[in-house]
């Protein structure tokens, strides 16, 4: 009796406080983005002690390297690392491309849990999920003081800005707009009321903030889950299909006529005569600047993470604003770039073997509408803002996909 009774309390404490850090580490993740990267770590060690008390480990890792999406960052990794033997400078070292691997090697390792034993109960995942609600709630919080103080003062609560109080917030924003899936998909088990007490302040202040990428991507992902939720399994095929083929054609989407009549001069710019926002107007001449590069090497590419030496002086678009500042902003374009022929046919496949499975999920269209706007978003947002190869964006994309999982394990539907 004595001993049940303390087993009872320790599982009583044990998911208090899995609730607790759901939502302290959701809010920190929004708040201080960069910290998405402990967050990995922290998971990639969860998932190997919950694994190891469940199935043996070896036989995990068995199982995961079989499954095609770790296959894909399997052949994603090696080409990294191959291309630095055709780097262009010779100015990026294994050390750069050994780390980045690492960090996709850590991601599937975070994966462990679900992908080879569902090892965490559900009753458990429903307390984190609750908690990542809690967390989603605080950090749209945290952002909306934040706006308020920017409104009212004309200065950033945090982070140094140029001329827009509000952008020190866009890598926050980001992340609420992604993190919002896995909050939602534990709402939904309560009203619709809580669903909209958590979604309505979430759209509002992504439209108040300065990221366009954040609040387009809420709204693209709300698309995708109305379509997935209105129309049958083939529909969502053939969207993922025509999502490959778009970013594996980017480059001469670039370059098409349609595209190159809006490309702005460097005489547009320095007059701000575009009626484009500013930010676009540069997105739009630094991809096709990068379309340019990519015809000069077509097959093979600059090599790894050659973005942030190829020489642009010439191109400078005014003394203080360099064409292409450290990457391009674009998921697809610097594929492309730097890896070339085989890292986008790799990254079209690894596009494939995550988003196909997304479509079918669970033979739900709730869950599988969910799972896809989220997945989508991420990938949104990858080809407009952000470096293909930054610690705390490759991070992101592992940390969703884990807390998709245990917030959809917590409805006890899979």
């Amino acid at each position: 009796m004595i001993n049940q009774a303390i087993n009872r309390l320790r599982n009583l404490y044990s998911v208090k406080w899995a609730a607790v850090a759901g939502a302290l580490l959701t809010a920190m993740m929004i708040l201080a983005p960069k910290s998405v990267a402990g967050v990995l770590v922290l998971g990639v060690l969860v998932s190997i002690f919950v694994v190891s008390r469940t199935v043996a480990l070896q036989a995990a890792l068995a199982h995961a390297a079989r499954r095609p999406e770790n296959i894909g960052i399997a052949l994603l990794a090696g080409v990294i690392l191959v291309s630095v033997e055709w780097h262009f400078s010779g100015e990026i070292s294994y050390a750069s491309a050994l780390n980045t691997a690492m960090i996709l090697g850590g991601g599937v390792l975070s994966m462990l849990w679900w992908q080879c034993a569902e090892s965490i109960p559900s009753s458990q995942c429903q307390e984190i999920g609750i908690g990542i609600a809690v967390g989603v709630s605080l950090g749209t919080f945290g952002l909306w003081v934040a706006y308020g103080y920017a409104a009212l003062s004309g200065d950033s609560l945090w982070g140094d800005y140029y001329y827009d109080p509000l952008s020190p917030l866009n890598n926050s924003a980001v992340m609420l707009a992604l993190f919002i899936w896995p909050a939602v998909t534990v709402r939904t088990q309560l009203s619709v009321w809580w669903m909209a007490l958590l979604v309505l302040p979430t759209l509002g202040v992504l439209a108040l903030l300065s990221s366009a990428a954040a609040l387009s991507a809420a709204l693209i992902g709300i698309l995708i889950f109305v379509v997935r939720r209105v129309t049958g399994q083939r529909i969502a095929v053939a969207m993922v299909f025509i999502l490959v083929f778009i970013a594996m054609a980017a480059p001469y989407g670039i370059k098409s006529s349609s595209v190159a009549a809006f490309v702005p001069t460097k005489e547009d710019i320095a007059s701000n005569s575009s009626a484009l926002a500013p930010s676009f107007q540069h997105r739009l001449v630094m991809w096709s600047f990068v379309a340019d590069r990519i015809d000069e090497r077509p097959w093979l590419g600059w090599g790894f993470d050659a973005s942030r030496v190829i020489p642009q002086e010439a191109y400078r678009l005014a003394p203080n604003m360099e064409i292409m500042p450290l990457h391009p902003h674009n998921l697809s374009l610097q594929t492309r770039l730097e890896l070339g022929i085989p890292g986008v046919l790799v990254v079209g496949i690894l596009m494939i073997a995550v988003l196909v499975p997304l479509t079918r999920y669970a033979d739900s269209k709730f869950i599988s509408g969910v799972m896809l706007a989220s997945a989508i978003g991420w990938i949104f947002i990858a080809n407009v803002s952000f470096g293909m190869w930054q610690t705390w964006w490759v991070s992101t994309a592992f940390v969703l996909a884990n807390f998709m999982r245990i917030c959809v394990r917590s409805r006890d539907e899979v």
